[in-house]
């Protein structure tokens, strides 16, 4: 079978081999690489609700779950079994977060995810538990557009106003990055990293950035 819907939102390749495409009307496709097909891909809810699969907008996984996340909020599925997994318990403030529109996602290398909603950012583990990461600074970029982990752990972020935060390895906090004299963006709308551990920053409408992070 070929693609549901012309229109792409994102794509995933796991760590199966398997290509994940989010589109606009038609939900999320599955490529299976020695089939050679596309399969629409329709998780049942799990029993607390949740986002339709129509809605994804971000999607990562690395040894664990696949991560979704769009406006609908957030949802997590088995790789294999294709089947949406279920919340532990939680307080007000998790189920809160995981309700609200998502705006980025990446994985943590231990099979959970750092989602960022709004002006929130929260590390899912990989049981499904949330705890939020704080920012040192009291003013807060605006809604995180973008997130990147890189190969040793250390987490960015980027926000609309084009703000860059960073997480290294071993913390637990937002730090604000300095950057160099003339850097004015309007937003940070991608972040990716090369082999030689460079930072790259897309933004909206000010072109492409490389940052050195040594």
């Amino acid at each position: 079978a070929g693609l549901s819907d012309g229109w792409v939102w994102t794509l995933h390749e796991d760590r199966d081999g398997r290509l994940w495409v989010a589109t606009l009307d038609g939900g999320l496709n599955r490529f299976d690489p020695e089939q050679r097909r596309f399969d629409l891909f329709r998780p049942q809810s799990p029993p607390d609700g949740g986002q339709a699969a129509a809605d994804t907008r971000a999607i990562d996984s690395d040894s664990g779950p696949l991560w979704l996340g769009g406006s609908g909020g957030l949802r997590r599925i088995d790789r294999r079994s294709g089947q949406a997994l279920d919340w532990p318990e939680d307080d007000a403030r998790a189920l809160s977060a995981r309700a609200a529109r998502v705006s980025a996602l990446v994985a943590d290398g231990a099979g959970g995810a750092f989602v960022a909603s709004g002006r929130q950012l929260g590390h899912w583990q990989a049981d499904g538990r949330w705890q939020p990461v704080p920012i040192a600074e009291t003013t807060r970029p605006l809604p995180i557009s973008a997130l990147h982990r890189m190969r040793d752990g250390t987490l960015w972020v980027g926000g609309e106003d084009g703000t860059l935060f960073w997480m290294p390895p071993g913390t637990d906090r937002l730090e604000p990055v300095a950057m160099p004299p003339g850097f004015r963006v309007s937003a940070v709308t991608a972040l990716a990293s090369d082999a030689d551990g460079r930072l790259w920053l897309g933004t909206f409408a000010d072109g492409l950035w490389l940052l050195e992070t040594d």
